[in-house]
Parts: structure tokens; C-alpha cells; sequence
């Protein structure tokens, strides 16, 4: 009797799948080195990709903050190093503007990284090298203008806008330095009109009556590079003068002296109709008053404080007054010494009052009171912090008042 496993077919079945294995296997494991081989490209490819947008962005960033090409070159260059592309593994080029694209500008950086793959399995069919490439292109966006910044770095709320204010910031935007997460606190029924709002921090808003309207952005923006101060070479007055007064109900004109600057020790309270010829008038200590009944008026004037000295504008005055257009106090209409951290200057006025300038108080608080929505002003409102509880009605269309404007620095962004 046969038995089964000695059967002739079944044996020589057996032969055959053990030959054509053999000559399957190497095959078999060419194909899956192979795959691994590509897998591992691939990897790669997404490191190298990586790298690429790092450093074009690292590049752009540069740019943004107003440093030259041989900066923004040097800065990607030294990103992709950094990343481990040196130049005897990789050829690395950080090109401003890119050599093709559609952002061929000056705003934009090119970084294209040509690196050797490694063959393994792939050797033993073509040992030539082959080589692959990363390209990504980065770019800052326009700088914009902000009509209301607050300075103060780290502080919280240093831009509020509360209460039942309302606030229409044509054709700018508002932004505070702070990086604080409530860097920008808006609360009450506030009604906000702006091209954007940005912060180098945060924004919180607080119950559901308030009201944002952004006419260049589709959200606020965040996390955002702070703004330079736009006078802050801007020197103060020299306040070793004689010192100046006034009779107590006052009305007429003041004049500067023949330096361009009159100074007030201890304060200045206005009640009647006074005219401020062109010139700058020092507040030396003190309050400066404008009280209500009173009439101010007055084309090419700035007002400065110091020692502590701080503003208090009644809402029943009619105020008029204009800041130099030309000079070393172009464009500012008010201004705090860069020493006062103490005063709180109080802007209250009414649908009559007109400000065209500058209100500049880097080291000290301003709060902006009372109805402003009469004829417009080309105003722009700086302080350490800002606080707006009535109706402020700006305009930057108005280059001709000589406001030198501060900027918001665009965002940089990956665009290819």
C-alpha cells in the first residue's frame, strides 16, 4: 500500500512551489526594501520641506522688522543650518525677491533646498545620485496705520473701550503693544468700527451687547509684533524758562515768547474764550483746565506736560485746536513727558469739539470721554494705556495735518 505522502504528484507539487519561492524571494525582498527606501524619501522630502518654510519665515520676519536683504539672507541661511541643511549635505539658496512665482517682491524671501537621497536597494539597479528639492516662499504684508495704540508692553487692559462707547476708526486700525491675553478689553455696549484690531497679546470681550465691525480683516489678530512708537525721537521742550501766568477768568490771545514755547508753572485753567497763537506751551506741574464755558481755539499748537502735570478738558468747553504741520512738533497736538508714569489725562468733549493731532502720552494714561461725533478729527490717541468710555469719532484720511502716523507691522505669512 502507497502511502499518501509519497505520492508522485504530490511530490513533485512540492518541488515546484520551493523553486518558484527561490526564485521569488529576492524579488520579494527587493520590492519591500524598495518600498522602504521610498518611505524613507519621503521623510525626507517632509524634513526638508519643513526646514524650508522655517527659514523662509525666519527670513520674511527679518524683512518685516526693517532689516536689510543681507539680514533677512544671513537669517534663513542660518535657520536651515540650524536645521542641520549645512553646506556639505545640502546646497541652500535664500533668494529676495524669489527667482519665480507669483510673489516675485521685495517683500518676500525664497528658500530652496537641494539635498543628495540616499540609495540602498535602489544601488544595485543605478548608482547615480539623485537629488530632490524643497521650495517655500514667505512674505510680510503692507504695514497699516493705527489711530489709537497703547504702549505699555505687558500690562493688562491697556486699550478699553467700555461702558457705551463708541468708536469708528476710519480707514486705520487700533492696536495695543501689551502682550498680556486681555491686552485689548472691550466690554458694555461698545460699538467698534475699524479697519482691524491687533495686539501683541490678547483679546477678551465681555458680555454679548458689544458690537465689532472690521472693514480689512476677517478676525482681530493676535500674538502680532508690537508697534513702533512714532515719536520717539521726538525731543521734549526745554523747560528752564521763565515761568508765565495768568489772571484768574482770562480771555484774549497767548503768544509764545520769541523761543516758539511758553511755559506755565503749577498748571493752566482756562474759563473764558482764549486764542493760542502758533507755538508750544509748556504745563510745568499742576493741572491743565479747561473748564467748562470756556472757549479754546488756536492752528499750530502743542501742549506739553511735565513734572507730573495732567490734562483735564471739560465736556462743556467748545475746544478748536490744531497741531503744527511743519517743525519739530508736526503732528503732535499734545504730549506727556516720557518721565510721568502718574498723570491720567482726561479728554471730556462734546459733538463741537475738533482735536487734529496727535495726543501723545507714552509713559502716562489717557481716557477719552464725553461725545466726540461731531466733525470729524484727524486725531491720533498714543498713551501707556487708553481708555475710551464715549463716542469717538476718528479719521485718518487727512495727511495734510502732518500726523506722523504709527504703524502696524503686517503679518508674515507662507505664500507659496
Amino acid at each position: 500500500m502507497t502511502s499518501p505522502n509519497s505520492h508522485p504528484m504530490i511530490q513533485t507539487t512540492h518541488g515546484n512551489v520551493a523553486v518558484i519561492m527561490a526564485l521569488m524571494l529576492p524579488a520579494f525582498v527587493g520590492l519591500v526594501g524598495l518600498s522602504v527606501e521610498t518611505g524613507y524619501w519621503y521623510f525626507l522630502q517632509d524634513r526638508a520641506q519643513t526646514a524650508a518654510d522655517v527659514s523662509a519665515f525666519a527670513g520674511a520676519s527679518t524683512l518685516r522688522l526693517k532689516q536689510d536683504h543681507v539680514a533677512a539672507r544671513q537669517t534663513a541661511l542660518r535657520e536651515a543650518q540650524e536645521l542641520g541643511y549645512i553646506e556639505s549635505r545640502a546646497r541652500v539658496a535664500a533668494n529676495i525677491p524669489p527667482l519665480r512665482g507669483p510673489n516675485a517682491d521685495s517683500r518676500s524671501v525664497e528658500v530652496v533646498i537641494n539635498y543628495p537621497a540616499p540609495r540602498y536597494f535602489s544601488g544595485m539597479f543605478n548608482r547615480n545620485v539623485i537629488r530632490h528639492e524643497a521650495r517655500a516662499v514667505a512674505a510680510y504684508m503692507p504695514e497699516t496705520k493705527a489711530c489709537i495704540l497703547s504702549l505699555d508692553p505687558t500690562a493688562s487692559r491697556t486699550l478699553e473701550l467700555s461702558g457705551a462707547s463708541l468708536v469708528n476708526a476710519e480707514g486705520c486700525e487700533i492696536m495695543a503693544n501689551s502682550v498680556a491675553d486681555d491686552a485689548i478689553y472691550i466690554s458694555g455696549t461698545s460699538d467698534i468700527e475699524a479697519d482691524c484690531i491687533s495686539t501683541a497679546g490678547g483679546i477678551e470681550v465681555a458680555g454679548n451687547g458689544t458690537s465689532v465691525t472690521l472693514k480689512a480683516c476677517e478676525l482681530p489678530k493676535r500674538n502680532m509684533p508690537p508697534a513702533q512708537d512714532p515719536y520717539r525721537d521726538v525731543p521734549m521742550p526745554d523747560t528752564l524758562g521763565p515761568c508765565a501766568g495768568l489772571p484768574q477768568g482770562f480771555e484774549g490771545t497767548i503768544s509764545p515768547q520769541s523761543n516758539g514755547t511758553r511755559r506755565f508753572c503749577g498748571g493752566l485753567s482756562l474759563s473764558g474764550q482764549v486764542r493760542f497763537e502758533p507755538g508750544v506751551y509748556i504745563i510745568d506741574g499742576g493741572s491743565f483746565r479747561i473748564n467748562s464755558g470756556a472757549a479754546v481755539t488756536g492752528e499750530g499748537v502743542t501742549f506739553v506736560t511735565t513734572r507730573d502735570a495732567e490734562a483735564a478738558w471739560n465736556g462743556q468747553a467748545r475746544i478748536e485746536v490744531s497741531a503744527p504741520t511743519l517743525g519739530t512738533y508736526e503732528g503732535l497736538l499734545f504730549m506727556g513727558d516720557r518721565s510721568d508714569t502718574r498723570p491720567v489725562h482726561r479728554f471730556n468733549g462734546t459733538a463741537d469739539t475738533v482735536l487734529n493731532g496727535s495726543i501723545y502720552t507714552p509713559a502716562s494714561a489717557v481716557e477719552y470721554l464725553g461725545d466726540f461725533a461731531g466733525a470729524k478729527s484727524c486725531l491720533q490717541l498714543i498713551g501707556a494705556r487708553i481708555k475710551i468710555l464715549g463716542t469717538a469719532d476718528i479719521s485718518s484720511a487727512c495727511e495734510a495735518e502732518g500726523l506722523n502716523w504709527a504703524r502696524v507691522p503686517g503679518a508674515t505669512l507662507l505664500v507659496e
